[in-house]
């Protein structure tokens, strides 16, 4: 009779376990890695703003009059590790206008860009926010040409 008794295995058993042993042995090194990727760098917050006060944005919305200006675009970081950089990509109605390279560094930093808005540049923006590798992070829209900053949200800590 085949099967295990007592300190006997027979051959067909051990050699099925060596084998799902390896395979499990293949698998756990993938997750970790999978893991490892997405504890990677994320953004805890975005903002569209009017300026930048002691590191924090100020006058934040999701609108702006046609007359802004200036916009920045603040960003704070987690989990960036050892210096790397995330790039801001600013568009206005899908063409990309600009791209700022901007360095990040250890577990918490705060970082912005700014674009000059010329006042025929209305309508829709967004700024997409990528990691090193170039893969995208976070984005956020928001619009230029309202008659008034109805949606300004004001300062924010």
């Amino acid at each position: 009779m085949k099967g295990c008794f007592g300190d006997r295995c027979s051959k067909g058993i051990v050699l099925t376990m060596v084998v799902w042993g390896i395979a499990l042995a293949s698998i756990v090194p993938v997750r970790a890695a999978e893991e490892e990727q997405v504890k990677g760098i994320w953004i805890r917050r975005i903002h569209i703003c009017r300026g930048i006060n002691e590191r924090e944005p100020v006058e934040t919305g999701k609108s702006f009059p046609k007359d802004v200006k200036q916009l920045f675009c603040f960003t704070d970081v987690r989990d960036a590790g050892e210096e790397t950089f995330i790039t801001h990509s600013w568009y206005h109605e899908d063409e990309l206008k600009a791209s700022v390279k901007l360095k990040a560094a250890g577990t918490h930093w705060r970082t912005w860009s700014s674009k000059w808005i010329p006042p025929s540049w209305t309508g829709n923006w967004r700024v997409e926010i990528n990691d090193a590798t170039g893969r995208k992070i976070a984005s956020i829209e928001f619009v230029v040409g309202v008659d008034s900053p109805g949606e300004t949200e004001g300062s924010e800590g």
